[in-house]
């Protein structure tokens, strides 16, 4: 079953069951209520089962991290995270976030969807 939310800025594609791809398209800023709608779409994939998340970074995306930790906070976590930053510069801003958010979840940081999907089956 491939369940599919597809807009400007995103892709939240259900892709195994209980896994979410989402996909931050090229040259974007996040900002909350656009981070509020991707947390509501896997909220909708997760059929209220904990999720594990594919999370892929086009080059020259840019968050608003006060609006991503708005949106975290009533939010249930995914059980795991992999991440894959398509930029040196996207890679330095996912390990800046952790290392800021005191987030507790599982996450991996990847250089390719493959590895990070292997990870993920794994967990």
């Amino acid at each position: 079953m491939i369940i599919s939310k597809n807009s400007i800025k995103f892709n939240v594609d259900l892709i195994e069951e209980h896994t979410v791809h989402v996909h931050f398209k090229k040259s974007n800023v996040f900002r909350d209520e656009d981070i509020a709608d991707i947390r509501k779409e896997m909220k909708e994939h997760s059929l209220d089962v904990p999720i594990k998340v594919l999370i892929e970074l086009d080059e020259n995306t840019y968050f608003d991290f006060d609006g991503a930790f708005k949106a975290n906070k009533d939010y249930v976590l995914p059980i795991a995270e992999a991440i894959v930053p398509n930029s040196l510069a996207n890679r330095l801003i996912v390990e800046y976030y952790y290392a800021t958010s005191k987030d507790s979840r599982n996450h991996k940081i990847f250089k390719n969807k493959a590895e990070a999907l292997k990870w993920l089956k794994s967990v």
